[in-house]
């Protein structure tokens, strides 16, 4: 279960860099979307960083054209849906997509 969910997310990411020319990811980018999606990215990361439960450094955070994308792994549904909440408050965030692996389900 936490193998597929990886790949799905895995794949969903690459096939968004893949199509989304403001992706980071693939060149440096200097227009001035890309320099707040910069800041907002870093301003995601400082919020969760706020809160050690959540060990922050197990969240990737990327925002492409104002939307939010949550990567990486935590233990809970709590930490997901609370690193998710946290995102969507940061100003200028359009959407948040949280593809973060819960590994507390793993059986």
């Amino acid at each position: 279960m936490v193998r597929t969910r990886f790949l799905f997310t895995l794949a969903l990411f690459t096939l968004l860099c893949g199509i989304l020319p403001a992706c980071s990811l693939l060149e440096p980018c200097r227009s001035a979307a890309c320099a707040d999606d910069a800041r907002i990215s870093s301003d995601v990361q400082a919020q969760l960083r706020a809160r050690p439960a959540l060990r922050a450094n197990r969240i990737d955070v990327q925002t492409i054209d104002h939307v939010v994308y949550l990567s990486g792994q935590v233990d809970s549904d709590l930490e997901s849906r609370q690193a998710e909440a946290i995102a969507s408050d940061v100003p200028d965030v359009k959407r948040v997509v949280n593809m973060i692996t819960v590994l507390g389900n793993a059986y």
